[in-house]
């Protein structure tokens, strides 16, 4: 809806998008990375389709303004919408799902969390900075060394492929302190995680991200009191963007 795309067959672009970031694995086998290939192929042909549809309808929208948009002449090509269009609608979502399914997760394993939570609903915006440090969506990134680097004691040499783990640097007792393994919806320094990256790197879509998932936990808390578990959730099955791909809740009386 925010890039202002025809109506489309979203479930099928999620399975797509599913199978395309399984690219940000470690490692894949043959019949994934063909999957992988396949999908961004069709992917592609959507987005095509999708951009052909904008430029004859033009409206108020992102896709659109990605289409008008100019510097001294220079205009995006097609190639370069179609990227742009998959990068916004599979980095926009695929992570915020994993935010607030295992957000969600993580309220629900901790019920005095999710208690204070409805007691002080101001807590929501550091709530959400919490949960992006205890279970982060990305659980790493790659960089390529442009020169030595030292850490550790141990020098990584120009050139080399580097995983770095968010996951891990956001758990990390010598700057959280002891508790960094649990969940404290009131950490003065939740903020200070790096789910999003950092530096130029950091994540453009950082405060949309925020903005979401506030509003589905902050709503979902209160309108379902009796929210809980409703059995053992499900995973997707990858090590990078992980998350819950099935979670069972019941939900009891709303308000």
């Amino acid at each position: 809806e925010m890039l202002g795309t025809p109506p489309a067959d979203h479930e099928r672009i999620r399975q797509l998008s599913g199978t395309v970031v399984r690219s940000l694995e470690p490692v894949n086998d043959p019949a994934t990375a063909a999957a992988i290939v396949e999908a961004d192929a069709e992917l592609t042909e959507i987005a095509a389709e999708m951009i052909a549809w904008k430029r004859a309808h033009p409206a108020a929208d992102l896709l659109t303004a990605l289409i008008n948009a100019e510097d001294d002449g220079d205009v995006l090509g097609d190639e370069e919408l179609i990227s742009q269009t998959l990068l916004l609608y599979i980095a926009g979502h695929e992570t915020t799902v994993n935010l607030i399914a295992g957000g969600t997760l993580a309220l629900l394993r901790h019920p005095d969390q999710l208690a204070r939570l409805r007691a002080e609903p101001t807590l929501t915006g550091n709530a959400v900075e919490e949960m992006l440090r205890y279970d982060s969506p990305v659980q790493a990134t790659r960089r390529i060394t442009l020169e030595p680097a030292s850490f550790g004691g141990v020098t990584i040499p120009a050139g080399s492929f580097v995983m770095a783990l968010l996951g891990s640097a956001n758990r990390d007792e010598g700057f959280f302190g002891p508790d960094a393994g649990e969940l404290r919806l009131d950490r003065e320094n939740a903020r200070q995680h790096v789910s999003f990256g950092a530096g130029p790197h950091h994540c453009l879509g950082a405060s949309l991200a925020r903005m979401e998932a506030a509003i589905a936990l902050g709503r979902l808390v209160t309108r379902f009191p009796g929210l809980a578990l409703d059995g053992e959730p499900s995973w997707n099955g990858r090590i990078n963007l992980r998350g819950p791909a099935h979670l069972p809740v019941s939900l009891g009386p709303s308000r």
